[in-house]
C-alpha cells in the first residue's frame, strides 16, 4: 500500500506580548469564564521539575543560543515584532518525544546545541513548571494534541501519550477534523491565552492529520504603581524618522545594563519574579541592526553587566501590537531539515501505524502585547514593570534609559535572565 506523509504543528501564543485574530469562537465569552476554564486544567504530571537556578548552565545557555538565533531570524525589518521563545521551544520538543534517530538527533542540536536530549527534556519541563508555578503574577501555560480520529484513530504511541502528559501536561484530543474541531481548537487557543488570541485556524487542509498546540499567557501589573503625573506624552522616532507622540511612563529604577552597544534597565512587575527588561541600542544603531548582531553570549554579556549601583532615569512608551510569522523554513534553517522531509523524517514515536507515517510541515506562531500604566498583557509575551524610590543620604549616580527611539525588550525570568518573550518597536 502506499504509504501517506501527514503532520502540521501550531505554535499558539509563543512569544511575546500580543493579541492574534479579532474573530469569534462560538458564543461571546467573559474573561472571567475563560480564566475559569483554564484553572480547571491542574498540572498533573508526576516528572519531577528542578528548580532554575540548579539547571546546568550549559542547558541554560543553549536555551538562550536557541532564543535569539530564533529572534534574528523572525523580526520583520522596520517593523515591530514578537515571539515567545519559549513556546517554540516547548511546541518543538512536544514534537521530538516522538521522534527518533536522526531526526531526534537534529532536532535536540537544534533546540539545545550542546545539550542532550535528556537535560534538554528535564530544562523545557522545569521552565514550564517554573512559568506555571509563578505566585504574583498571572502567567498560565498549556499544551494540547489534536489528532484526527479517521486518519489516526487508536494508532497513537501509548508510550508518546504518556509521555507529552507526564513532561508538558498535554490535553489530548481524537475527534474528525471538521468544522467542529476548528471550533474547539480556537476555543482552546481562545481560553488558554485569556482572549487575547481567539483564533489559530480558520480550516484544516486535507493532508493536516495532527497538530501540536502550546500556549502562554502574561497578565501581570507593575511592581510599584505608575501614578497619574508619572505619565505623559512624549515625541517617539519611529525607524523610519517620522516623529509621533505616544503617552510614556517616567520612573526612576534601580537596575542598569550597559555594554558597548547597548543600555538598558529592569522594570519589576508584581512580586518581582518577572521583569521587563529594555534595550536601547548605542546611538546610531536601530533595534533591527542589534538584534541582527544578537547572540546567546551577547544576550548573557548583555545580563551579566546588571548593576544596582545607579539610579536609573527611565522613560517607556505604552505600546500594543499583535504578530504572526510563519516559521516553518526557520525552523528547518536552524537545521531541522529532517523534521520537514516527506521522505526521510522519523516520527515513529508517535504512532503505531504502518500504514503511514508523520512529518511536519508547518509551524505558525502568534503572540499579542500591551504594555500601559497598570502592566502587561501578553499572550506568550508579556512585560510589565514599575519605578522604585530612593531614600539615601549618600551620593548618588544616575543614568538615563530613555525609551524614545527603536528599542528590544523582553520579559525575563528575574533570578537567571531566561527571556520567556522577546521583541522590537519600531513603530509607535
Amino acid at each position: 500500500m502506499k504509504k501517506s506523509f501527514w503532520k502540521r504543528m501550531f505554535f499558539c501564543g509563543a512569544l511575546g506580548m500580543l493579541s492574534l485574530a479579532a474573530c469569534g469562537v462560538g458564543e461571546e465569552q467573559t474573561e472571567e469564564a475563560r480564566r475559569e476554564r483554564a484553572a480547571e486544567r491542574e498540572w498533573v504530571t508526576p516528572v519531577e521539575s528542578v528548580p532554575l537556578n540548579e539547571i546546568p548552565q550549559e542547558s541554560i545557555a543553549a536555551y538562550e543560543d536557541f532564543a535569539m538565533e530564533l529572534l534574528r531570524n523572525s523580526v520583520r525589518e522596520n517593523a515591530n515584532s514578537m515571539i515567545s521563545p519559549a513556546s517554540v521551544y516547548f511546541a518543538m520538543d512536544m514534537a521530538a518525544l516522538g521522534a527518533e534517530g536522526d531526526t531526534l538527533l537534529q532536532m535536540t542540536e537544534t533546540l539545545s546545541p550542546g545539550v542532550s536530549w535528556e537535560d534538554t527534556l528535564l530544562f523545557s519541563h522545569s521552565f514550564m513548571r517554573d512559568i506555571y508555578d509563578s505566585e504574583s503574577v498571572t502567567f498560565y501555560v498549556a499544551n494540547s494534541l489534536w489528532a484526527e480520529e479517521n486518519v489516526i484513530g487508536d494508532s497513537l504511541n501509548e508510550a508518546y501519550e504518556t509521555a507529552i502528559q507526564d513532561y508538558f501536561n498535554a490535553e489530548i484530543h481524537v475527534l474528525p477534523f471538521d468544522e467542529s474541531a476548528v471550533s474547539q481548537m480556537n476555543r482552546w487557543v481562545n481560553d488558554s491565552t485569556y482572549g487575547m488570541i481567539n483564533r489559530i485556524m480558520d480550516e484544516i487542509s486535507e493532508e493536516e492529520v495532527l497538530y501540536l498546540l502550546n500556549a502562554v499567557a502574561f497578565d501581570a501589573k507593575w511592581e510599584d504603581e505608575y501614578t497619574e503625573s508619572s505619565v505623559a506624552p512624549k515625541d517617539f522616532t519611529n525607524d523610519d524618522g517620522t516623529v509621533v507622540q505616544a503617552e510614556a511612563l517616567h520612573s526612576t529604577e534601580n537596575i542598569y545594563f550597559e555594554t558597548a552597544d547597548a543600555i538598558g534597565t529592569m522594570i519589576y512587575y508584581e512580586g518581582m519574579e518577572y521583569a521587563f527588561l529594555a534595550i536601547l541600542p548605542a546611538e546610531g544603531m536601530g533595534a533591527d541592526e542589534y538584534v541582527a548582531s544578537l547572540t546567546g553570549e551577547r544576550y548573557r554579556e548583555f545580563w551579566n553587566s546588571r548593576t544596582n549601583a545607579y539610579r536609573v532615569h527611565t522613560q517607556i512608551p505604552c505600546f500594543t501590537y499583535e504578530y504572526s510569522v510563519d516559521m516553518t523554513q526557520t525552523m528547518q534553517d536552524m537545521g531541522m531539515e529532517l523534521a520537514f522531509d516527506e521522505e526521510n523524517a522519523d516520527f515513529s514515536g508517535m504512532t503505531d501505524s504502518t500504514e503511514f507515517w508523520l512529518y511536519l510541515n508547518g509551524v505558525r506562531h502568534m503572540t499579542f502585547i500591551e504594555v500601559d500604566a497598570t502592566g502587561t498583557r501578553a499572550a506568550a509575551v508579556t512585560s510589565v514593570s514599575g519605578g522604585a524610590e530612593c531614600v539615601s543620604e549618600e551620593v548618588i549616580e544616575y543614568r538615563s534609559v530613555i525609551l524614545n527611539r527603536p528599542f528590544v525588550y523582553a520579559i525575563v525570568d528575574v533570578e537567571t535572565g531566561l527571556p520567556v518573550f522577546m521583541g522590537t518597536v519600531n513603530q509607535l
